[in-house]
Parts: structure tokens; sequence; C-alpha cells
């Protein structure tokens, strides 16, 4: 091989390991799912509601709200397509028969750029076609039934998209937390993090001001845990009510807000991200976890 030859290789070798090459201290979550690839997604929640007198709700920690199955369809020059589909129990065919085929045809088909991360919703005019399609017989049942179409208006309208731009949002409901995890970087070696930002808030306008806190860790050669917690100056937005609530009367409340995603990066797939809130007031204090696991 000449001197010449041997260079081009070299060169060669060097730009393809820069392609899985990453900074030592940072990590950029990325895909690296391949055609075919199917996970089941369980979404697992729990509540815990305590009164100040002492009255205590709750509801199980494996409660099950959901089932979905995500399915890498392809593998594409601008990253990946991949399906949801309900994969839960669906309604009683003889009591709902529209209900029962509309949700079995009802799937969300995204394509990805080459990180995982969304990038548009592939077959939003499909369906918007059903639920115009689902809207139509509800409507027509209603009719059979003699009830007043415009007392349930706003109700279905509200369930069913109308536009893309419903399809998209109803889209991000259930994938968000998922597709919008890739793409993004975070340090590595056990670090921690921290960056101020802005918490939307029914009263406030421009939001609350808070800092957000990254914390890894490494679990063992494959998985990291990113641990995301939400901390509020609370003496500022005490300040922030009492100037937007106008010399109204309003309950202080403390709220801590973090989530976990335990990410593998030889599979590239996120295997769980679990969401935690709680709430304390003068009157009551809520507990809530929210987990959704794939496997």
């Amino acid at each position: 091989m000449s001197l010449k030859q041997t260079i081009l290789t070299i060169v060669l070798l060097l730009s393809i390991f820069s392609c899985f090459a990453q900074d030592n201290d940072s990590l950029q979550l990325k895909a690296n799912w391949k055609k075919g690839d199917v996970k089941e997604l369980i979404i697992i929640k729990s509540n815990q509601l305590q009164m100040a007198d002492g009255t205590l709700n709750t509801l199980p920690a494996d409660t099950i709200e959901g089932s979905f199955l995500i399915t890498v369809t392809d593998k594409n020059d601008k990253g990946y397509l991949v399906e949801w589909k309900v994969n839960s129990d669906l309604p009683d065919k003889e009591a709902f028969p529209y209900m029962t085929d509309f949700l079995s045809e009802y799937y969300y088909i995204i394509q990805t750029d080459t990180t995982g991360r969304f990038i548009e919703l592939t077959n939003w005019k499909e369906l918007l076609e059903r639920a115009d399609k689902l809207r139509s017989i509800i409507y027509a049942e209603m009719k059979k039934e003699k009830l007043d179409k415009s007392v349930l208006d706003g109700l279905i309208n509200s369930l069913l998209p109308q536009s893309k731009e419903g399809v998209e949002k109803e889209c991000n409901i259930l994938t968000g937390f998922f597709h919008g995890m890739y793409g993004e970087s975070v340090s590595l070696n056990d670090s921690v993090s921290e960056e101020s930002i802005t918490v939307p808030h029914p009263y406030i306008t421009e939001g609350v001001p808070a800092t957000k806190r990254t914390m890894t860790k490494q679990l063992d050669k494959e998985r990291i845990s990113i641990t995301d917690a939400v901390i509020y100056d609370y003496d500022k937005l005490k300040e922030l009510l009492k100037e937007y609530m106008l010399g109204k009367e309003f309950s202080e409340s403390k709220t801590e807000s973090s989530s976990e995603c335990i990410y593998n990066q030889l599979t590239g797939w996120v295997e769980s991200v679990t969401f935690h809130t709680t709430m304390a007031t003068k009157d009551f204090r809520s507990e809530m976890n929210l987990k959704y696991l794939i496997r």
C-alpha cells in the first residue's frame, strides 16, 4: 500500500469513528433503532391525597392507565418512521361498536429526525377523516335518542380534533414525553447542572421563574439515569401572586416536581420516564406519580 493510500485509509477510519465518538463529559440522547423494533408502552399511575383532618384517599401504585405499541416501521434519510397504536383492551364491541372500530384504526405515524426527535405527524389527514366520521356517527346516534345536538357539541368537539393542529396536539400529549427527549444533551460522570426556566402559571401571565436542576447517574455499562427537578423561589412566587390577584384571597401552596428518565446508550431506547409531583397547602397534601414504562 502506498503512503497516499495509507493516509487516505487513516483519514477514512477517523471520519467513521468521529460519527460515533462524543465528548467524554456529555451525552446526546440518540436513537439507535432498527426497522421492525417493537416496544410496549405501559402507563402506570398512582395518587395520594391527604386532608388536614387526616383523611386519606389513594389510587393503588399499580393502576394501569393504558397500553400502546411503539413500532419502528422504517428507517429513512430523514430518520425513522414510528407508529404508535393502542394496545389496551378496547370497549365492548356490542355496546360501543363505533368506538371499538375507531380506536382499533386510530394510530399515529411519526417521522423523526436521525436522533429520534419529532419532525411531523405523517398521517394527520387520515386521522382527521376518521375523527369526522366518528363525529357523524355520534350525531346520528344522538338523533335516534332525540338528544339535543347543541348540548353535546362542545364536549364532542373538545374530544375529537377538528384541524391538523388539533391532531398534532393530541399526538404530542401522548408521545411528547418520549420523542421530546431525543436530541437533547446531558452531562455525564454523575454530574449536577442548573439552569433558569419559566414555568407556566394559570394566574401569572409571564409564568413563574424557577430553577431546573439536572442530575445524571451511570447505572451500569449501558444505562444512564437523568433526573430533572424544578425548584421554585416561593418568596418571589408569593409576591407575583399578590400582584396578579389584586388583593383577592388565595391559598398559598408549595409544589415540588421532578422526572426521571432511564436511557439505554447501547440500544438508543428510553426505557422509562417517571413524573413525580407533590403539592401542599394548609388544607391538604397531594402526591402524584406517573410512570411510562417501555419494554
